[in-house]
């Protein structure tokens, strides 16, 4: 996915043909999340569509110089991103979008109150093709006159008492998702709610078993339950650490002590049978490091440096 077919794929639902919009409430019940469908009156569905493709219009102007990047790209970045990933990386987020429109039952206050909401869903639709956007709700958004006393103000001056159940969502996206992608504008709903950190150390876990089966390395028995604690960026690295890897591939293994001992000033021991012995974390962080081809020499200041951010130049 490229920012190129993002905008195409946003502007051929949002810039053609009338707009219709759906809205659902989203609860939870254990690892279940079920979908109701609600039905706005048409001012409250004219204002949700008219903000909220304002705000997916904000991706489709070409003086928005943002950048759009894969979720697990181990780059943690400083200035403004937007993310994305596959749903069927994502169980929650599978589940969240990915369900039966013609069997959803509409929301009735037997389901739970409006504190109990997990998120919403709004669907806008050209009638052929759709996005769909999610919010989180927090249970302070909700308003109960049994529990607190609520007003607004009124005519003259007067204050003017609630006396019914409300919510409210600000003018916010957390993720949107056009066909097989969700794009997530807010990483830290997609790492929590929709538990991509879970995911993450998952698949990092994966990627040290991949490099047990390279069968070049002699790691200590206890290293693996101590991945769990790596930082958001290292377990990216590790989860994606054999995929299209040049060095794994053409086992280069001398090529990994020379690297170590050249930019991370470290010596790595092997054991009777040549393979690179890895007894701590930080050796562990070294191996992570040049796999991923994070260290790097300038040749015109002749600088040995780490970067951080790497992004590699496209032919």
């Amino acid at each position: 996915m490229d920012k190129e077919n993002l905008v195409v794929s946003l502007n051929s639902i949002i810039g053609e043909g009338e707009l219709s919009l759906d809205l659902y409430f989203v609860f939870k019940h254990g690892d279940t999340y079920i979908q109701y469908i609600v039905d706005p009156n048409d001012e409250l569905r004219t204002e949700l569509l008219e903000e909220f493709t304002k705000i997916l219009n904000i991706y489709t102007n070409i003086h928005n110089d943002y950048e759009l990047n894969d979720v697990y790209d181990d780059n943690e970045f400083e200035d403004y991103h937007l993310f994305y990933d596959k749903i069927s990386k994502n169980n929650i987020a599978d589940s969240i979008f990915n369900f039966d429109r013609a069997e959803v039952l509409d929301y009735t206050e037997d389901v739970g109150p409006f504190s109990k909401i997990y998120g919403f869903l709004i669907e806008i639709s050209n009638g052929n093709d759709y996005v769909t956007i999610y919010k989180r709700n927090q249970p302070t958004n909700a308003i109960n006159p049994k529990k607190v006393i609520n007003f607004i103000s009124g005519t003259e001056n007067k204050l003017k008492l609630i006396e019914q159940n409300a919510i409210y969502i600000n003018k916010t996206i957390d993720l949107f998702r056009i066909n097989d992608y969700v794009f997530i504008n807010s990483r830290m709903v997609y790492e929590v709610q929709f538990g991509f950190i879970a995911e993450l150390k998952s698949k990092a876990e994966t990627g040290y078993i991949d490099l047990i089966g390279t069968g070049a390395f002699e790691f200590e028995e206890n290293l693996q339950d101590k991945i769990k604690r790596f930082p958001k960026a290292e377990l990216k690295k590790l989860s994606a650490i054999s995929k299209n890897n040049p060095i794994i591939e053409n086992k280069k293994w001398k090529s990994v002590i020379r690297q170590a001992k050249k930019y991370a000033k470290h010596k790595f021991e092997t054991n009777e049978d040549g393979l690179i012995k890895i007894t701590s974390l930080k050796e562990l962080k070294i191996l992570i490091k040049i796999l991923n081809r994070d260290y790097n020499f300038n040749e015109a200041s002749k600088e040995l440096y780490y970067t951080r951010n790497k992004q590699l130049i496209k032919k």
